[in-house]
């Protein structure tokens, strides 16, 4: 078989397995959704009891790898070539970074979290002064360092494979070379449909509570029905701004709308800033910053141990089953596949070192303003006022619009906060479905130059924004919530295989690194594979992509 028939096979493998494996897990869920939430929150314990250690340590070693990588001699090593150049500025290039890695997320969580965190406090008297540093520190540590290396350590493997071993944007390619020749087509099959049921499970749920959250607000805004008809059209509205922006394309589309949540970012902050307990927010966030940074470690390798012995119980009674266990599963690997093939795309010709430095150091800064203006804002008035706890732990969606609602004496700052914090979760989720897309698109299209290509890559992430759309709004249709918590539990549990494919997607960019500093080559022609030994041991090329 030669290599382009190869390559079609192993195409027409992958895209039958994951839709088909995603197909019966949707119809099974859609059937038995009772059995099915049953079975998969039994194997979110089990996740929870015997891998808490395993996602904890992972999360730290991808912080320690990505140090010592930037600051090795490989971290001079420029992604594409010596002679390459930045595709976008330094505001374009964090705007996509943040809107595509945790637009929905931060914009929901980043008030939800320390809220519930300060009602319910594991590390101190809930709603006390300790319990405000401790959420807000716990907020920082979820979203912040840690999650961005995560992001990042499978962005560089990618970024790599693609601009400089001249590899197509998918992770197959980014591993499948350190197998033997007769391993290499069933690995690449098996870890590319690991990526994709794990990214359209983490995008399609993800768009379903984002769904719930922008209906949330426009109830609290304007007195809008909460209702799952006005949630699927949501959806198809979304859908269909998606579409738009992708064909205006990454420069154009993608860049613009990332800019635009960027800057409507800076005004709901602002707003809180100026108007909400400046001074206290200013205090608390150099008492937090600095406590953050002396725990930092310790927070990333603490398990709750004490609450394993006798074994553990289910998920939900288990703070890290609720808490850092969930988001390392879900939040940081099940959107790792999108979100790092997307930044890999877009970080054309920065060097590894500004790639990781400039990747964890300026996301984690964001996040950590963000975080300590919005849930400081939230807890504040919640200490001054009072009731936005309990409506965020009566419904999560609710904290930010409850914040916006009560922080200030201003009557005619809330409806229009309420507004812009309306179009940031359909902005932000636009770029995290249009990102998404394109990643997907990637892995199961590989795209050629020409305008006929680029028209069928665009049909073709068109038809994938569409597959993602229909299914979130089948399931919330046919149950609801409850099904999609099933379905992003289900997310949680690929992450698990998913971090396998990191691991070896690392020790192979660790040994490509070492072969492009010599000189040679890492990508296999027809010619290469025929002369490999009967051991499998690869031959390499003398070509350096410069």
């Amino acid at each position: 078989m030669n290599e382009s028939m190869l390559k079609k096979s192993i195409t027409k493998a992958i895209t039958l397995w994951s839709f088909g494996l995603l197909s019966i897990a949707i119809v099974l869920v859609f059937a038995f959704p009772e059995v099915s939430a049953y079975y998969i929150g039994e194997t979110r314990t089990a996740i929870t009891a015997y891998m808490t250690w395993y996602f904890t340590l992972l999360a730290t070693s991808a912080l320690i790898f990505c140090v010592w990588l930037a600051f090795s001699r490989y971290g001079k090593i420029r992604l594409g070539g010596d002679n390459a150049k930045p595709e976008y500025s330094n505001f374009a290039w964090y705007s996509m970074l943040i809107a595509c890695g945790e637009g929905v997320g931060l914009i929901f969580w980043g008030i939800a979290e320390p809220l519930l965190l300060f009602g319910d406090s594991k590390f101190a008297e809930p709603k006390s002064a300790e319990a405000i540093s401790s959420s807000i520190e716990w907020s920082y540590f979820h979203w912040g360092i840690h999650a961005w290396a995560i992001y990042c350590i499978v962005a560089v493997v990618l970024a790599f494979s693609i601009h400089n071993c001249k590899k197509p944007l998918n992770f197959h390619n980014a591993v499948a070379d350190l197998f033997p020749v007769s391993l290499r087509s069933p690995v690449s099959v098996t870890v590319e449909v690991i990526a994709i049921i794990t990214t359209v499970l983490g995008l399609a749920t993800s768009f379903g509570f984002a769904a719930l959250q922008f209906n949330t607000g426009l109830n609290f805004a304007f007195g809008t029905e909460i209702s799952v008809s006005f949630q699927v059209a949501f959806m198809v509205a979304i859908a269909g701004m998606t579409i738009l922006s992708q064909r205006s394309g990454l420069n154009k589309g993608m860049r613009l709308i990332s800019e635009t949540n960027s800057w409507l970012s800076i005004v709901l902050l602002s707003v809180f800033f100026i108007f909400g307990p400046t001074i206290y927010i200013i205090s608390l966030f150099f008492e937090s910053v600095g406590s953050y940074f002396s725990s930092l470690f310790a927070m990333g390798l603490w398990n709750d141990s004490y609450s394993f012995i006798g074994g553990a119980g289910a998920w939900n009674e288990s703070w890290m089953g609720l808490w850092t266990t969930f988001i390392w599963c879900w939040g940081a690997f099940s959107f790792a596949p999108f979100v790092a093939a997307f930044i890999a795309k877009v970080s054309r010709g920065r060097t590894i070192k500004e790639f990781l430095i400039g990747g964890i150091a300026g996301p984690s800064l964001i996040v950590m303003v963000w975080v300590v203006i919005n849930g400081g804002t939230a807890i504040a008035t919640d200490i001054l006022v009072g009731g936005v706890v309990d409506a965020t732990q009566a419904n999560p969606a609710a904290g930010l619009f409850t914040t916006i609602e009560k922080f200030s004496s201003f009557e005619w700052i809330s409806p229009i906060l309420s507004l812009v914090a309306i179009v940031l979760i359909a902005t932000f989720y636009i770029t995290s479905l249009d990102g998404g897309t394109y990643s997907l698109s990637s892995m199961l299209h590989e795209e050629k130059e020409g305008k006929a290509s680029k028209n069928a890559g665009y049909r073709y992430r068109i038809g994938l924004a569409l597959m993602i759309a229909t299914v979130a709004a089948v399931l919330l249709l046919a149950g609801g919530a409850t099904v999609l918590a099933s379905l992003q539990t289900g997310a949680m549990i690929a992450a698990v295989p998913f971090s396998v494919v990191v691991i070896l997607g690392v020790v192979n960019l660790v040994r490509r690194l070492k072969l492009y500093e010599s000189g040679l080559d890492t990508a296999f022609s027809e010619n290469q594979l025929e002369a490999e030994n009967s051991e499998g041991a690869p031959a390499y090329s003398l070509v350096r992509y410069d």
